[in-house]
């Protein structure tokens, strides 16, 4: 279940804190934006990059990263385009205690990846000062396991 959190969440620091890396040749300009063309070949257009997110992540998930008018993630030409930018991470997070919570016997198709990331003093950024806990729902959805729900970790 670890390693599957940890997927998830690069996967979805691609929306929340950098994109997937673009071609840097031959950016094409789209609805008044600058794209290049994402370098991942395992992602050569959106229908696998959909496809892959969603081994991950429940539809109303994916939906909610790449909706149908796509903004920083676009299909041009039959090839996957990406709008680069990096929003960094919050250096006042400290490291990161991943658990497992599985619930009682009467639902054996679902538990909790439990997150709890150190607080660190804003001045020193070295002290820790407390601890925030997120809690991301991993359940069976027909016949695979995904997130049903994931936030970036602010």
């Amino acid at each position: 279940m670890l390693s599957a959190y940890r997927e998830a969440q690069t996967a979805y620091n691609w929306f929340a804190v950098m994109t997937l890396e673009g071609h840097q040749d031959g950016k094409v300009e789209y609805q008044g934006n600058l794209y290049a063309r994402v370098a991942d070949e395992r992602f050569p257009n959106m229908d696998s990059f959909r496809g892959y997110l969603k081994t991950l992540f429940s539809d109303e998930v994916v939906d909610s990263l790449l909706p149908l008018e796509g903004q920083q993630y676009v299909e041009i030409d039959g090839q996957l385009y990406v709008l680069e930018g990096a929003r960094g991470m919050d250096i006042t997070k400290g490291a990161i205690t991943q658990s497992v919570v599985w619930p009682q016997e009467d639902d054996p198709l679902s538990c909790t990846v439990r997150a709890e990331v150190e607080l660190l003093d804003e001045e020193t950024l070295s002290t820790v000062v407390g601890s925030q806990v997120y809690e991301f729902p991993y359940q069976k959805v027909g016949d695979k396991w995904v997130f049903t729900w994931f936030a970036p970790m602010k």
